[in-house]
């Protein structure tokens, strides 16, 4: 009986003490930060009731995030907005969130160093209303040299942000919208490039697939193009034979006829043709 109640003691021993390794680094940590009670839309008020405090690891927190619903509503401290779309129980970051009474504007969404430009699209050049604030897209210009009556696109920006469509900036609609503008982040240089682009031809937008990071340059592509496969094209040019390559094979003329019979041979098809020589 000693034993037994002996094991049974330190058996709850070791358990006190896993329990304790597995709740101290989180007492250490801090393990509090502060996450939306609900979804928030761009433009909403933070307040006390859409905002709560989760257990969370210190070292795990995202950069910008806050331990506690008092850094972000402070009292006697003019209101914050969000920027965009926080779902339920996702991290309150400060990229996310305006200063104590700064407006949820346009202004307040661009990133530093970057600029906002607008360009007009349609349902086809929009991508049938399936382009979203926050989506990441490719801008292609369309234009037509009259002297070299030639047509030919060229994409000019890669990966560019979206921030709005027409007057909306909520990242996720109900059903897709037929936009007739689409404002893009874009550095100054980007901008001046839009700008230009949009007095000399057409620019169309290629949505680009989530999480695609590729900014390999597309190469031109002309009216010429498509009627051609480049690759099928490159490798005709290597295997075609040359017109200094065909061969002229003139048969033997016996001594009693009067007449010759010459075989052409061109990119291996054999044709004869009988003269009769003067």
């Amino acid at each position: 009986m000693v034993i037994i109640a002996a094991a049974m003691i330190m058996g709850l021993v070791a358990a006190l003490m896993a329990r304790s390794l597995l709740i101290k680094p989180s007492e250490i940590a801090g393990g509090k930060i502060v996450v939306a009670a609900s979804t928030l839309q761009f433009g909403d008020t933070l307040q006390a009731d859409n905002l709560q405090e989760m257990a969370w690891p210190t070292d795990k927190a995202p950069e910008g995030s806050y331990a506690s619903i008092s850094e972000i509503i402070t009292s006697g401290q003019p209101a914050r907005f969000t920027l965009t779309t926080i779902p339920r129980l996702t991290p309150i970051v400060s990229a996310q969130i305006t200063a104590p009474g700064q407006k949820a504007s346009m202004a307040s969404m661009i990133a530093e160093g970057k600029n906002a430009v607008t360009i007009r699209v349609d349902d086809v050049r929009g991508v049938a209303g399936f382009i979203m604030p926050g989506d990441r897209v490719d801008i292609a210009l369309t234009r037509t040299d009259d002297q070299k009556h030639e047509t030919s696109i060229d994409v000019i920006l890669r990966g560019v942000k979206v921030l709005a469509i027409d007057q909306f900036t909520k990242e996720r609609q109900e059903s897709a919208q037929i936009a007739k503008s689409v404002t893009l982040e874009v550095d100054p240089v980007e901008a001046e490039k839009l700008i230009l682009a949009g007095g000399v031809g057409t620019l169309s937008l290629i949505l680009r697939k989530a999480e695609d990071n590729n900014a390999h340059p597309v190469p031109r592509v002309t009216d010429d193009d498509l009627a051609t496969d480049r690759k099928h094209e490159e490798h005709t040019k290597t295997t075609d034979v040359a017109p200094k390559d065909i061969k002229v094979k003139a048969e033997p003329m016996p001594a009693s006829s009067k007449t010759v019979t010459i075989r052409i041979i061109k990119k291996g098809t054999a044709q004869e043709t009988t003269v009769t020589p003067e």
